[in-house]
């Protein structure tokens, strides 16, 4: 890989000054998997996918028993789908029979480790979804919240289907208390991104019922998401619920704001904000069993309004 980033990476570490930190940290992006992290992913149950459907981006969870994805090589993720304690979802197998582009996300939320795999889905027999890798790299334990998730092995079907195009006020509550949520973005040659994105709960802002704002917290100067965005403006965006046992997905567009003055909630230091315009909304059931919060990241900013646990 002669250059890690494309040009709205490249235009994003202009616009923050940051083109020498970036460069210093791009021997992070990587054409296959690291060996030594095929053990962490070989041991995971939750995996987020990031896939297109139908001119829209969505983030899609995998939740399966451990063991359900195996690294055969360095440049090959399979999942099992006969391991999955919720049916795959159907969008991911029309990304894979189209052998679409996908990003993935692993997360260890008790430890903070977390890794991205990027590459192209194939659906290569009716029990498996292979991802090819294309991009593979570890990313900082920052703004990530602990907590120790059991997933519910044998979870109902009867669960109510709701979606919309404007926010209720369930959802406008789900996205005011969380303090997490998973992101899709992509770029027309370089594929699709899944990432994380973590604060104290305030850190996601609700402007109306079809419009939402976070902010860019300080990381390892990459940009992938937001270099993204300045290119193809799509965005997905999946909030967990674990009270509810449900997830909220949102679709739509995505604008970065870059403000000099201090945000008076949501952002504290940051000098970024990324606006949401919602052109779809749905729910889904999220099968957690039990969830048990052990403390939010020390690099937080800690908004006026956070909420005490």
């Amino acid at each position: 890989m002669t250059n890690p980033f494309h040009d709205g990476e490249v235009r994003m570490h202009e616009l923050t000054g940051e083109t020498e930190e970036a460069e210093a940290n791009s021997p992070m992006i990587a054409p296959r998997i690291a060996k030594g992290i095929i053990p962490f992913l070989s041991q995971r149950s939750f995996a987020m996918l990031g896939v297109g459907n139908r001119g829209h981006l969505w983030s899609i969870p995998m939740i399966g028993e451990p063991g359900f994805v195996t690294v055969p090589d360095q440049t090959r993720l399979v999942f099992d789908l006969r391991k999955l304690v919720m049916p795959i979802d159907p969008w991911i197998i029309e990304a894979a029979n189209e052998a679409g582009p996908a990003g993935s996300l692993f997360i260890d939320m008790q430890t903070r480790m977390r890794y991205r795999i990027n590459g192209t889905l194939s659906h290569p027999d009716p029990d498996t979804i292979e991802l090819r890798a294309l991009e593979a790299y570890g990313n900082c334990p920052k703004y990530i919240s602990r907590r120790t998730i059991q997933w519910d092995t044998h979870p109902s079907n009867n669960v109510e289907q709701l979606s919309g195009e404007r926010l209720t006020s369930q959802q406008s509550t789900t996205l005011h208390d969380t303090d997490l949520f998973f992101m899709a973005t992509g770029h027309p040659e370089r594929g699709l991104d899944a990432s994380h994105r973590g604060g104290n709960p305030g850190f996601v802002t609700v402007a109306d019922d079809k419009t939402i704002s976070f902010p860019d917290y300080p990381g390892n100067s990459l940009y992938n998401s937001l270099g993204n965005l300045l290119v193809d403006n799509r965005i997905g965006i999946l909030v967990p619920d674990l009270r509810r046992r449900r997830a909220l997905r949102i679709t739509g567009t995505a604008a970065i704001l870059f403000q000099e003055a201090i945000h008076e909630v949501t952002t504290s230091d940051a000098p970024r904000l990324v606006q949401v315009t919602i052109s779809h909304w749905n729910e889904i059931k999220f099968p957690v069993s039990s969830s048990h919060f052990i403390d939010y990241s020390p690099f937080n900013p800690k908004p006026p309004s956070s909420i005490a646990v």
